[in-house]
């Protein structure tokens, strides 16, 4: 049920993210570098695959809007891109056109720290996970 929720807020995360992209929304600063994001794939296993390969795709999008990427904070269980199931091992596509997502993509929180707690300390800028060395939404 908890990874559920997570799927959903990643998933309207997305679609405000498309919003964005498609109109250059108010979210989004004018100085790109001011801009925060939290990409969450809430999932696990290689039949949530969209999930993950959704979460690559947005984190391309962002970097090429000129987001950096330490502005970018990403959470997925990262068990696809080297799935045995995967017939390209090491890449995830999101589309037809076989583009691979997964490249460059900078996976801050994975495994067992996809969780709605660790999501909660993210977003209210935990200063433990702060002190030691771990992304956390700033102001």
């Amino acid at each position: 049920m908890l990874r559920v929720s997570a799927s959903a807020i990643a998933i309207i995360c997305l679609v405000g993210l498309t919003q964005a992209s498609n109109s250059q929304s108010a979210i989004f600063n004018s100085d790109p570098k001011k801009n925060w994001a939290v990409l969450v794939a809430g999932s696990d296993g290689w039949w949530n695959y969209r999930h993950q390969s959704d979460v690559c795709h947005a984190y391309q999008l962002l970097t090429g809007l000129g987001i950096p990427r330490e502005n970018i904070i990403t959470f997925m269980y990262d068990d696809i891109a080297n799935n045995r199931n995967n017939p390209y091992p090491g890449k995830i596509f999101n589309d037809y056109n076989h583009k691979d997502v997964y490249a460059g993509v900078q996976i801050d929180y994975k495994g067992s720290d996809v969780n709605p707690g660790m999501f909660m300390r993210v977003m209210k800028g935990d200063a433990q996970l702060k002190a030691a060395g771990k992304k956390v939404l700033q102001r």
